[in-house]
């Protein structure tokens, strides 16, 4: 029998849509549109790496029964991680991608922000909590809290995440741009978020929520929606594959090519999967900058920073073998009269003030101890204040 499938289910107003489950398989039967051709012919192959970092607004909403169902903020932490490396090409595992897709494979340049604010503005960690006496969801229960699930936060402003119990077989579904605004997101078993806590073999790798996400941001399955070699997801840079591939094997060949069985939208399991094609990262940031545009996460744009040039020829680059010290080069030769480092918030966290160091000398700076996520760091000398916005990992 065929392994757990992936699941990404279409809502839509006027038609149902109709799944078969049992303990050993699930099938995914929809028409999706054709959404995938439309922004490629937009788009074509842009140089992702000449774009900016787009960031996506996300809350949790965890939907629970009992202790075990009410995962930890830090397993949501750990599938956050996920989702930043694997939309930006830094997850590990992406030395494992066949040599002949390796020039296919993409940097995103997508990163998930947990929300700072809720609907009416109060702060929020971006999570959550909802006790309720509903048994495994099976349909759109999830999404209303007077039938046992949670409301949604405004689809138009956030990507929202269920995290509940869901179906036995059901690892988790997505919706699509166009679908009815309270329902649209993102819903994912408890047991499939996330690398910890209650996430179980062979689904605890976080790759489910990658996967869904690649559906709501408009991706096919590689293989199309009906399967066989006169179908595909429109996408040019991923072969015609016949069907979903459950195993990790790097031979399988459908439709006179190599199938691309490690593709984020294929069904393998978690260890097997990871990396996008640029094909798909095109798709992905061309729906979110049309249809779901207002999920995009613009709050780091504010004055305190921003009164600096993002021009000229700033450089914050991180030292080889160094997860935390940056070095920042490529000023005009100038007196350096202060650096500092801003959250994503606008946040002043730190402040080194320099009395006319040049820029011909070496600088660094170190973020040891500072959380992973998206940092400005603006210099400024006796002419010009410089800011450079940078992707911290760890």
């Amino acid at each position: 029998m065929k392994k757990i499938d992936r699941l990404y289910i279409l809502f839509v107003l006027c038609c149902a849509f109709i799944f078969q489950l049992n303990a050993q398989e699930r099938r995914c039967s929809f028409d999706a549109p054709n959404i995938t051709t439309e922004h490629q012919q937009k788009r074509q192959m842009t140089e992702i790496e000449d774009l900016e970092i787009l960031q996506v607004r996300v809350v949790f909403h965890v939907v629970y029964q009992d202790g075990v169902q009410n995962i930890s903020d830090e397993q949501i932490f750990s599938q956050l991680r996920v989702l930043n490396h694997d939309y930006q090409k830094t997850n590990s595992d992406s030395v494992n991608i066949p040599e002949i897709f390796k020039p296919l494979a993409a940097n995103c340049k997508l990163q998930f922000v947990l929300a700072q604010q809720d609907e009416l503005g109060i702060p929020s960690n971006g999570i959550t909590r909802t006790q309720t006496t509903h048994g495994p969801f099976g349909n759109n229960d999830i999404h209303f809290t007077e039938l046992g699930g949670k409301d949604a936060w405004n689809t138009e402003k956030y990507l929202n995440i269920w995290i509940c119990n869901l179906a036995p077989g059901v690892l988790g579904y997505a919706t699509p741009p166009g679908t009815a605004k309270e329902e649209d997101g993102v819903v994912i078993h408890y047991e499939n978020i996330g690398t910890l806590g209650s996430a179980k073999i062979p689904y605890e790798g976080g790759r489910t929520l990658t996967h869904e996400v690649g559906h709501y941001l408009g991706l096919q399955h590689i293989w199309g929606t009906r399967g066989g070699c006169d179908d595909d997801d429109g996408i040019e840079d991923t072969p015609i594959q016949a069907d979903a591939i459950y195993d990790c094997s790097e031979s399988k060949f459908s439709c006179g090519s190599q199938d691309m069985v490690q593709n984020f939208m294929n069904l393998a399991e978690d260890d097997c999967l990871n990396f996008f094609t640029k094909g798909q990262a095109t798709v992905m940031r061309s729906v979110l900058l049309n249809e779901r545009q207002g999920v995009i996460d613009t709050s780091s744009l504010v004055l305190s920073i921003n009164k600096g040039s993002f021009a000229g020829s700033l450089s914050v680059v991180p030292l080889r073998g160094q997860k935390t010290r940056y070095e920042i080069k490529g000023l005009e030769n100038s007196s350096i009269k202060s650096i500092a480092v801003f959250s994503q918030s606008g946040t002043n966290l730190l402040s080194r003030y320099l009395l006319g160091v040049k820029s011909s000398q070496k600088l660094e700076i170190d973020l040891e101890g500072y959380p992973e996520g998206i940092y400005f760091i603006q210099v400024a000398t006796r002419e010009k204040i410089y800011t450079k916005r940078i992707l911290h990992l760890l």
